[in-house]
């Protein structure tokens, strides 16, 4: 497994990451604006 898989792993099993994928869109998108 290369880096870029293993990191893809760590992303999907990160709870931050579940925490992004429930945010409304529009949440998504001020988030995105603020650089964040």
């Amino acid at each position: 497994m290369n880096l870029k898989q293993q990191m893809r792993v760590r992303l999907a099993e990160s709870p931050l990451w579940l925490r992004w994928q429930r945010l409304q869109p529009r949440e998504r998108l001020s988030v995105t604006l603020l650089g964040a």
